[in-house]
């Protein structure tokens, strides 16, 4: 009886291997939930880099063009 105990052992461990359980599937979604959720974070740190290399520029613009909007 033992012999039947293993085998079935043996076959629903490479079952397992073969069709891996929900939880793993479930792990690989929240990883993939992690990764756009980090690239999102990304974005907007990047859209704010953009914006204020913006300002700056504008600014720049401003101080040539002198107090009254002609250039020195």
């Amino acid at each position: 009886m033992s012999d039947t105990f293993d085998a079935r052992t043996e076959n629903s461990a490479e079952a397992s291997v073969a069709n891996p359980p929900a939880a793993t599937e479930q792990t690989a979604a929240e990883q993939q939930l992690s990764f756009c959720f980090i690239a999102s974070m990304l974005s907007e740190v990047y859209e704010h880099e953009l914006e204020v290399e913006l300002d700056e520029r504008k600014q720049k613009e401003i101080e040539k063009l002198g107090p009254l909007g002609r250039g020195d």
